[in-house]
């Protein structure tokens, strides 16, 4: 009898054993499907999130957070918050910390400035215009590459990085150079050596992605100074500079008998003027003159055995020239895209009722358009779709070609001093530097005005876009953020 009943115990013990330890998974299962260790939700469900912190955080934090969640969605009751808006229910309770108000914060997190439909504040069911597309102007696009003289070129490249080598090498023998020019080469090399180090650095530590045979057509093969040079294309960055600069180290037309009549500054602009480099035929002419090589192999060759130089500046200022240049004029070139049909589709996309009126977009709304249209590129693929401002390491292929010389916008007159002198360019001596200062003082903008027009996030937002962009050539955002309007506001 007695052991009959200490079985019956046992038993009975072991079950209540049992559901103790089926409530307990039960609870940790219904606290893994709140999230408390995720405290990121949708808005619409961002109550079940607060529900659950309460048993971590303090009742007045949860208090505020509360009060600010309800405040936004006050704030936006015209139903014109983004699908799949991401709020951060701590984040608002640190933003709180630092803006005076609900405006200030709803400004500061995009929820009620740019994730609103143009012209649809006071309208909550008119639907948003859909996002601009780029629209191609076919037969020109046919004639342009019937006549390309890089269409046919598919050979697939790849040279690693290797932290400056040949720079160093072509450094180390100046015996054709004069005492004077050898000084300054070996006193200035240092600067292109550490940048090309840089780009080295940094390509390795992606070579997952980057790193990869690549066919590039945008390469002018420079065979005739010593050394050789090959120059990659990147639009708004000195690309017309350098179309015109190759043209004169051909003597291009110099000997036209149409030109005979003219002065050498009217010859100049009938040659170089910018009307001439915005036509695609006048930048063919380039790729012409100094032609790939004819087969693989010899491409392969002379890539390896030449000074391969880009030049890049920084990536905020690039997308301000693409801004200045094909958004705020009627026609802009080339034809080849309708962009003036994209800035009118910018305009019905991003335009709010509240807004100046104006023919052409805002920094801001083309900022947008940007964003949202790259919004999930990750690929080189992906990027082909763009166009004046692709990164520039899909544009050339950075870490796929070692580029040796990284010449920079902001250091340009002692940049080309550098290769001229290196190369021995004496056509371009006297002249390169008068003309690329003109034709900047002529184009130069106020950058402050227009960065102003964007927030914090978006400067955040292009920032990781170009995220490899400023790491590979070391550019960073110090001198920006302080310009954005909610900056502003909270001083």
């Amino acid at each position: 009898m007695m052991r009959q009943w200490q079985q019956v115990y046992w038993v009975c013990l072991v079950f209540l054993v049992c559901l103790n330890l089926l409530g307990m998974y039960d609870a940790w299962r219904s606290t893994r499907t709140k999230g408390i260790n995720k405290p990121v939700q949708n808005i619409q469900t961002l109550s079940l999130q607060e529900e659950t912190m309460r048993n971590e955080k303090s009742k007045s934090m949860n208090d505020v957070i509360s009060y600010l969640t309800k405040a936004i969605v006050s704030h936006n009751s015209s139903g014109n918050l983004k699908r799949g808006t991401v709020v951060d229910s701590w984040s608002l309770y640190d933003d709180y910390n630092r803006y005076s108000s609900v405006k200030q914060l709803t400004d500061k997190n995009h929820i009620y400035e740019h994730n609103s439909p143009p012209k649809a504040l006071g309208h909550k069911h008119t639907p948003r215009p859909p996002l601009p597309q780029v629209q191609k102007n076919e037969t020109a696009i046919k004639i342009r590459l019937k006549n390309s003289p890089v269409k046919n070129h598919n050979t697939v490249f790849l040279v690693k990085p290797s932290h400056g080598v040949f720079l160093t090498s072509l450094v180390a023998n100046l015996s054709t150079h004069s005492h004077q020019d050898q000084t300054y080469l070996r006193d200035r090399v240092a600067v292109y050596l550490e940048r090309a180090r840089h780009v080295s650095d940094v390509c390795l530590r992606h070579q997952s992605t980057l790193i990869k045979p690549t066919i590039l057509r945008t390469l002018v093969w420079d065979r005739k100074h010593n050394p050789n040079l090959i120059w990659c294309e990147i639009s708004k960055v000195a690309s017309s500079t350098w179309m015109v600069n190759f043209l004169r180290l051909a003597h291009y037309r110099e000997n036209d008998p149409s030109l005979a009549n003219l002065n050498s500054s009217e010859r100049y602009q009938a040659i170089y003027g910018d009307d001439k480099m915005a036509d695609v035929s006048t930048r063919k002419e380039v790729y012409q003159l100094y032609p790939f090589p004819k087969t693989p192999s010899q491409q392969r060759k002379l890539l390896n055995s030449s000074l391969r130089f880009i030049i890049v500046r920084h990536p905020f200022t690039r997308l301000l020239s693409a801004y200045v240049d094909k958004m705020t004029v009627d026609t802009p070139k080339p034809v080849t895209f309708n962009f003036r049909q994209l800035q009118r589709d910018i305009i019905s996309r991003y335009r709010r009722e509240e807004d100046p009126d104006s023919p052409y977009p805002t920094f801001s709304e083309f900022i947008q358009y940007v964003l949202e249209s790259t919004e999930n590129f990750t690929t080189i693929k992906h990027w082909k779709k763009s166009l004046c401002w692709k990164p520039y390491w899909v544009s050339c292929h950075v870490c796929s070609m070692d580029y040796q010389l990284v010449m920079k916008l902001e250091t340009m007159q002692e940049d080309e001093r550098f290769l001229i002198t290196l190369a021995g360019l004496t056509e371009l001596k006297q002249q390169v530097h008068e003309w690329c200062n003109n034709k900047s003082s002529q184009n130069s903008t106020n950058k402050s005005t227009y960065f102003r027009q964007l927030s914090t996030k978006q400067m955040y937002q292009l920032y990781d876009l170009y995220r490899l962009d400023f790491e590979l050539f070391d550019y960073n955002l110090d001198q920006y953020l302080p310009l954005a309007h909610d900056v502003q506001l909270s001083k």
